[in-house]
């Protein structure tokens, strides 16, 4: 069985809705340009303004069958480049294509709507992989300039003017808005992120594991962010704020890395002190499994804390996060395990001799570990090193070089040259890399810690003390514990230059701004983004019981949309009656009376022709019709409707009703017909 014939479109296609599609499919495809070869977007770009020439230039669209070529060879480039198909650039591309030529076919009714549909899903996708505050804005504009789309095709004789059209998109997007929220809050969520799609491509922008020289340097050019921090406790932190990342143990004589597997020793039993700093993180994704805290992790609502003293999550951070964590103070009781003490005294094979002999200068004297890595600390500070962005290229022996001939580095090179001087003296020593200090954020009470401020330190163990932090770079420039990087001119003119915050911007308009939308971010992050089915139970558990919560919440949120959609229902009647003239209202009731027997005026109908037609139907009542119709077109059409004219019309409608009979075979007419 065939359905209805579609509805043809006119010879001529209006340009302006269409135009307004051609831009918003555009623009909804620009975020994933990145990601696809530039060709594609030439190809694209050419598409939809050819479409748009064949609308203005009045030319006939292509027929399936020529469409059936540029369909399998964009299917076939699709499914053969990449990899894997389903949930990354390539289902994306494949979805481009289709909306494209979908542009091509557009000759009824139900290709506009579809072309539109497809564009609302192309905003959609977009969505379920970057979920910032300006997608959101982005995506909110696409669907607003999509729905105007919709209603200029809505007015099929184009006889509305543009601003009219946009005022009917406004009304209908501000409808809707309460039925959105009310859904957001009340519909049961699931355990996992509803808006999210893991395509194993999340942000990898951030510490590794591992580290050569000049590695840390490129990220002190970023101004991305790397995490922001709440102290959510009593206690915060004092002083300057490391943020504990990966740990580095292995070096090969150019490059630390973190050695694997991490192995336990059961001798070596901490001991917690009494302090605790309890932080909420946000953490931005980074693609890997650590995540970061201040001083030493003791425990966390997301992860684990390692023998390492790093915290580790579960899954690798492919999307936003928030974990909340426990910092405090650990001193060890007992010893190093044999592979422990192993990995954190090896050094290799090439280390010059000179470095050796230096490392052991330092040890001539000295009544124990603790005195020599003074010594050794304080040879940064007294030697004439320079703390830079931009130091010298070191290759081969790099400690070597930059202990003897170049003296200029970032934290990576102090950090990994001290940890060789502390092992060739046969003492255990290894490097953290992660965060030195913060942004303080007035409008959120809270840190933000950007890229810029990847730093490494050096992590030496003392018995009777477990791992200490010595960071070699304050030796050279305490003001890097406290101070920020000028990165610009540190690049400019060589050696590091820092400011404070205010000093960079007096009048704090640019700080002020920067501060507003970092802050405007966290909120869509805390109450949007992750709102969890475990926020809403903590919401809504003093209203319904744990057995029958979802079901209680579930009728809520239908009630509350039902609600929304009877009051803007009322709403548009109760308007639509009190704007409507007095002579329309007593024509609308006896359309009613007319309606509910069978009969309905078509809206080509005038008042006399309709009132003919249904005198044909019932002719018993047939001059009662009529004097009803003709005194409804003196009142509307006449020169003048006065009080007695209005009330004859309403008195006749008001008496007005078929006679038993006439209905009875009126409905036995029809029943034979039928």
């Amino acid at each position: 069985m065939s359905g209805p014939p579609r509805e043809r479109l006119g010879s001529r296609e209006r340009l302006r809705p269409l135009a307004f599609l051609i831009v918003g499919l555009a623009v909804a495809w620009l975020p994933q340009a990145g990601r696809l070869p530039v060709w594609v977007g030439i190809a694209l770009g050419a598409a939809l303004i050819f479409r748009y020439y064949l609308a203005w230039a009045g030319k006939p669209l292509p027929t399936r069958l020529v469409l059936a070529l540029p369909t399998l060879v964009g299917g076939y480039w699709v499914v053969t480049t990449f990899r894997p198909f389903f949930g990354g650039p390539g289902a994306w591309s494949l979805l481009t294509i289709a909306t494209v030529l979908k542009l091509f076919e557009m000759r009824t009714k139900r290709d506009r709507v579809v072309a539109v549909m497809l564009g609302y899903i192309m905003v959609a996708t977009y969505f379920t992989t970057q979920q910032t505050l300006l997608t959101a804005v982005w995506m909110c504009a696409l669907v607003a300039l999509f729905t105007f789309v919709m209603v200029e095709y809505g007015d099929e004789q184009g006889s509305r003017p543009a601003l009219v059209n946009a005022r009917v998109t406004t009304k209908l997007l501000v409808q809707s808005l309460p039925v959105l929220v009310a859904l957001f809050i009340l519909f049961p969520r699931h355990g996992g992120p509803l808006w999210t799609l893991s395509t194993g491509s999340g942000g990898t922008t951030g510490l590794s594991g591992q580290m050569t020289p000049g590695s840390i340097t490129k990220l002190a050019e970023s101004d991305e962010l790397a995490f922001r921090v709440e102290f959510t406790g009593v206690e915060a932190a004092r002083g300057p704020m490391y943020w504990r990342g990966p740990v580095l143990e292995e070096f090969d004589g150019v490059t630390w890395q973190t050695a694997y597997p991490q192995v336990r020793n059961p001798d070596n039993l901490p001991v917690v002190g009494e302090r605790r700093i309890e932080q909420k993180i946000t953490l931005e994704p980074h693609g890997r499994k650590w995540l970061f805290a201040l001083d030493v992790p003791l425990k966390s609502d997301r992860g684990r804390v390692d023998v390492d003293l790093l915290l580790r999550s579960r899954a690798k951070v492919h999307k936003r996060m928030s974990y909340e964590v426990t910092s405090g103070e650990l001193t060890f009781t007992g010893s190093l395990s044999e592979l422990a003490l192993e990995r954190n005294l090896a050094l290799p094979r090439a280390l010059s001799g000179r470095v050796r002999e230096l490392a052991q200068s330092f040890a001539l004297d000295s009544t124990d570990d603790g005195q020599t890595v003074g010594r050794i600390f304080d040879y940064y500070a007294t030697d004439g090193f320079v703390y830079t962005l931009e130091p010298p290229a070191y290759t081969d022996d790099f400690v070597d070089q930059f202990l003897f001939e170049g003296r200029e580095g970032f934290c990576g090179h102090f950090a990994a040259s001290m940890a060789v001087l502390l092992r060739a003296n046969g003492i255990p020593a290894r490097i953290v890399t992660g965060y030195l200090g913060g942004d303080f954020n007035p409008f959120g009470n809270y840190w933000m810690v950007p890229q810029r401020y990847a730093h490494a330190w050096v992590e030496v163990w003392l018995d009777g003390k477990g791992w200490s932090r010595y960071d070699p770079t304050a030796a050279v420039s305490q003001e890097r514990l406290t101070r920020s990087i000028d990165r610009d001119s540190s690049l400019i003119g060589g050696a590091i230059d820092f400011f404070e915050l205010g000093e960079r911007f007096p009048d704090g308009f640019m700080s002020r701004l920067r501060f507003t939308f970092d802050y405007l971010e966290l909120w869509w992050h805390k109450y949007v983004i992750d709102y969890t089915k475990q926020r809403q139970l903590e919401i809504f558990k003093n209203f319904f019981s744990a057995r029958n919560f979802i079901a209680g919440l579930a009728g809520v949120a239908l009630l509350a949309v039902l609600g929304w959609l009877g009051a803007i229902t009322l709403l548009a009647l109760w308007r639509e009656r009190r704007t409507m003239a007095p002579v329309d209202r007593i024509w609308r009731l006896w359309l009613a009376k007319l309606y509910r027997q069978g009969l309905e005026k078509q809206p080509h109908e005038g008042p006399i022709g309709f009132a003919a037609r249904a005198g044909e139907r019932y002719p018993g009542d047939a001059r009662l019709i009529m004097s009803v119709a003709r005194l409804y077109a003196r009142c509307k059409y006449g020169p003048e409707c006065d009080a007695e004219l209005l009330g004859n019309l309403k008195a006749a409608v008001a008496d007005f009703s078929l006679t038993k009979k006439q209905r009875n075979v009126s409905g036995g007419d029809d029943t034979k017909a039928a």
